[in-house]
């Protein structure tokens, strides 16, 4: 499910926008990865029916870099395989009408992430996890709440209380 935020200077922002955007990542030898309608597939294997994909899954829109130029957090799905399931939050930036992904983190594996607004020039993670001692398939039931900044072209996680 995408979230979405049309409201204040970023209104212009839309699904659409984001969809087609390229992303940093590290599960491409470009590091990098175009999107086509808000993902990206590629097989394993040559001839394999196994697949690895990438997938917007949720955004916010807002201004992080204190300059009020367009901007978005975004939580991009890393699936390489298997089971497992990366959640990646990429802070861009609007530079001459183009998207630039200016930085990615790494909240977590099988997280469920509920929304990530950005305020006050910072980006919050809203998530869900479960306990470590839990096998994986048991729901996310723990409120957890990360917070990042853009600083210097890299995202640093914040205290809660900044």
């Amino acid at each position: 499910m995408l979230g979405a935020c049309s409201e204040g200077p970023n209104a212009w922002l839309s699904t659409a926008n984001l969809t087609g955007a390229t992303y940093l990542t590290e599960s491409t030898d470009a590091g990098e990865v175009t999107l086509e309608a808000g993902g990206y597939r590629q097989a394993l294997a040559p001839g394999s029916a196994s697949a690895a994909a990438i997938r917007l899954e949720r955004w916010s829109a807002g201004d992080l870099d204190g300059a009020g130029r367009a901007a978005a957090a975004v939580i991009i799905i890393d699936h390489p395989g298997g089971s497992d399931r990366f959640a990646h939050l990429h802070a861009l930036l609007s530079r001459d009408g183009e998207w630039v992904d200016a930085e990615f983190a790494f909240p977590g594996d099988r997280l469920r992430i509920e929304r990530v607004p950005v305020q006050a020039a910072a980006i919050t993670v809203a998530m869900r996890e479960r306990r470590s001692d839990t096998p994986s398939a048991e729901p996310r039931t723990i409120p957890v709440i990360r917070r990042f900044r853009l600083e210097w072209g890299s995202l640093v996680e914040l205290a809660l209380d900044d």
